[in-house]
């Protein structure tokens, strides 16, 4: 079985500033980036915030604190990367946080059984997704079809369960949507 990984809801609006030729989508392609990549990565908030989650979500790249890390590193994958970020808020700024660069792509995703909506055949939407039968076995990646979805296998979702991170969402793959996202 797979899980979604993704963010609580949170009221946290801001943006993520660094050097990029493209669209800024570059954390969220599955892709192994320079690890000088990007240069100095700030996440800028509009307000201040006494705390932020150990897992929370700007333009659909996961950002995570050192309590997250700690977990993470218990977990038996090593296809991905960290990219430490200076947090400024209006009044102040934090050290600590990261952006999680998860590596690797697997085609996972029926497009035949599940409900999409597409635009010049890119998944824009999922209303409802159903997997392949036959996925391979991998503890996480992100789905070819959509790489904005972060997979992970049922022992990562257990392990980080235990865990007990705060912001982190664990929903099961099979019949996800992603209204929650709108």
């Amino acid at each position: 079985m797979f899980y979604i990984l993704e963010c609580e809801h949170h009221k946290l609006v801001g943006r993520i500033s660094f050097q990029s030729s493209g669209w800024g989508l570059d954390f969220t392609e599955g892709e192994l980036l320079d690890p000088k990549f990007g240069g100095d990565i700030t996440v800028e908030f509009e307000a201040n915030h006494a705390s932020l989650p150990d897992y929370f979500e700007l333009d659909e790249t996961p950002i995570v604190s050192e309590n997250f890390i700690k977990a993470w590193k218990l977990l038996p994958v090593d296809n991905y990367q960290l990219f430490p970020v200076t947090v400024k808020f209006p009044d102040s700024q934090l050290q600590g946080y990261y952006i999680l660069n998860v590596v690797g792509r697997v085609a996972c995703i029926d497009l035949d059984a599940s409900d999409l909506k597409k635009f010049k055949n890119v998944i824009v939407r999922i209303n409802k997704l159903v997997l392949d039968a036959d996925i391979q076995m991998v503890e996480l990646f992100r789905a070819s079809e959509f790489p904005l979805a972060i997979f992970i296998s049922e022992t990562i979702q257990q392990q980080l369960s235990l865990a007990k991170l705060s912001g982190l969402l664990m929903k099961p793959a099979d019949g996800w949507n992603d209204k929650h996202r709108f």
